[in-house]
């Protein structure tokens, strides 16, 4: 049995209970992803809903025109900042240097997601 999260653009249904759960996968396509000092870190490209749920999962986020790709950011590292605006439990660095990249399948398997949390919530070696 798959229980991987699919990728979806702009409509789909409620979001899975999380630390946050005031997200809807209808509002936060295409909102403006800040990192934990409000600073811009991109915007959300694709949402990533559960197979077997239709419940939120993940987002994708454009990380702008000179990065050479697309991160992945699963829902409980993000809460609401304000309206079109989430933010994200790490750093613009963090996450530009460290998230994984998004799959090319629109397709994010459970492992994939597991290690996306792991990579952005990690302490940076010394």
């Amino acid at each position: 049995m798959d229980s991987g999260a699919a990728q979806v653009g702009g409509s789909a249904r409620p979001g899975l209970p999380s630390r946050a759960p005031a997200l809807d996968p209808r509002t936060i396509a295409s909102a403006t992803v800040e990192d934990e000092d409000g600073r811009r870190v991109g915007r959300v490209l694709d949402v990533y809903l559960v197979d077997r749920t239709g419940q939120l999962a993940a987002v994708s986020v454009a990380l702008g025109p000179f990065a050479d790709h697309d991160a992945v950011i699963p829902l409980d590292m993000l809460s609401p900042a304000a309206p079109g605006r989430v933010r994200v439990a790490a750093s613009r660095d963090r996450v530009r240097t460290t998230a994984m990249a998004a799959p090319a399948t629109a397709h994010l398997e459970p492992d994939a997601l597991a290690a996306a949390r792991r990579a952005l919530a990690a302490e940076a070696a010394p």
